[in-house]
């Protein structure tokens, strides 16, 4: 008996898939469906993911060097390309759910080949829009970051935009894998779409936008596991939704004509039919390494993206910094010491260590992890500064390891004592904005042995 691999079905893409169990309805269906064509939809999320790349990196190199044009741009071209892509991707979903993914890539490839004009114009109108509300976006959060809030009102007119935007996907693209009418045609079956089944159609509106706003989130850790991940659980998503109303209105899914192996003398083939052979027999390996790939420059992209700080300061008490506090003194500190490690950017970086050294902590767990973090942190000379809540429990576990001279308050110093070191509210007071120097006023400044002492004495004036 021949021992057959099937990893996720894999092994079935050229043969229908075997019956042996009623189908499951709801959620469960989703994942019954999902099990059963895994391996089928990430390879078509992995031709999904290298059509949509044109506009991931159009739109965010525009945004990250505020280039109005490269971005618009990326938008445009990007979503041409893209839009024949994500409609394959929505016809190999739709084929999942009907059990008919036999020879699914050629299905795929019909599909672009058919649906590239109307889904195309669709993905650049959309890129376009798209482009432009993250610019308006950009624009408004660098408002923020200037002390300047723009008004809600724009707000809730951007997100209303994305979600009509998102609405459109979602009832533009999937009746292409049906049949191709002009636009204004599909667009009134699309809104008729979403009159018969509201829910239904929403839901996978919802569903497109809240997955986009999650890439976006992740961005740049989303471009890697794009390539695994970034697609398929949407489309399946979409295509679940959508699916009934689908069929009601154009019946089930014409089967892509078959390509013919050519026949004759094989040294006789063209190039075009020899090409067509190799990739018939080795496109799976082909797909795998390209995958391989994506993830291995991921990774090193993440690695590359690294950056070392130029001065690192840790703070040592019972309670963590607020948020503000913290982002404020790693920009005032920046300001101060510049960019000493000469790589073009000013980083500081603030370790916050919560941890008690009189035998109080009410939680173990944070107890040892902010004990291990500072072992960790003395003994391999990462910060130069340790900013101490309890100065004499400090000083009999570590000061060894400080200079010897004796540590003053951090409103002794007069750099210190002029950063900003921004505001914070707190539960019981939340109406009071409380500063960050009043919360560091008597914390004592012990200078660690292994720091940079030119920093080190720029900061402390001396």
């Amino acid at each position: 008996m021949a021992f057959q691999l099937n990893f996720f079905g894999l092994g079935d893409m050229r043969n229908a898939p075997q019956e042996d169990k009623p189908p499951r309805t709801g959620v469960l269906r989703y994942f019954q469906v999902f099990w059963d064509n895994l391996g089928k939809l990430l390879l078509g999320n992995l031709l999904c993911f290298v059509g949509f790349l044109p506009a991931a990196l159009g739109i965010s190199l525009g945004l990250v060097y505020e280039n109005f044009w490269l971005t618009l741009l990326g938008g445009i071209v990007g979503g041409a390309v893209a839009g024949p892509f994500w409609t394959a991707m929505v016809d190999l979903s739709l084929r999942c759910f009907s059990g008919r993914v036999d020879g699914w890539f050629a299905a795929f490839r019909h599909t672009l080949a058919t649906v590239w004009k109307p889904a195309a114009l669709q993905g650049l109108v959309l890129g376009l829009l798209v482009s432009g509300f993250l610019l308006v976006g950009s624009f408004a959060s660098g408002l923020m970051e200037d002390g300047s809030l723009p008004a809600l009102g724009l707000w809730v007119i951007l997100a209303l935009d994305f979600f009509l935007i998102a609405l459109a996907v979602a009832i533009l693209f999937p009746p292409l894998c049906f049949e191709q009418k002009p636009f204004l045609q599909r667009a009134q079956e699309g809104l008729t779409l979403l009159l018969d089944a509201p829910l239904r159609t929403l839901g996978a509106t919802l569903g497109i936008l809240l997955w986009c706003v999650l890439l976006v989130g992740l961005f740049p850790i989303s471009v890697p596991l794009g390539a695994v991940l970034g697609f398929w659980p949407l489309s399946l998503f979409t295509a679940q939704l959508q699916r009934p109303g689908l069929l009601d209105r154009y019946g089930p899914q014409e089967e892509p004509p078959e390509a013919e192996m050519p026949h004759g003398d094989p040294h006789q083939y063209t190039l075009g039919q020899r090409t067509e052979i190799w990739w018939r027999l080795h496109w799976g390996v082909v797909l795998a390494v390209v995958a391989c790939i994506c993830l291995v420059l991921g990774v090193v992209q993440t690695f590359l993206s690294i950056q070392e700080p130029d001065l690192q300061v840790a703070f040592v008490h019972a309670d963590t910094l607020p948020d503000e506090v913290v982002s404020a003194l790693e920009t005032s500190l920046g300001e101060i010491v510049g960019d000493v490690n000469g790589d073009g950017e000013v980083v500081v970086q603030v370790n916050d260590y919560q941890l008690v050294f009189d035998g109080t902590a009410t939680d173990t767990d944070v107890q040892t992890a902010g004990s291990t973090l500072l072992v960790t942190d003395v003994a391999g000379g990462v910060s130069s500064l340790f900013i101490v809540e309890d100065a004499d429990g400090f000083a009999a576990l570590y000061a060894d390891q400080m200079e010897s001279a004796d540590p003053l308050t951090w409103a002794e110093y007069p750099v210190l004592a002029g950063l900003d070191a921004g505001t914070y509210t707190t539960v019981e007071d939340i109406d009071a904005d409380l500063t960050g120097q009043e919360l560091l006023a008597n914390y004592t400044v012990f200078v660690a042995s292994a720091g940079d002492s030119d920093t080190v004495a720029l900061l402390l004036g001396e």
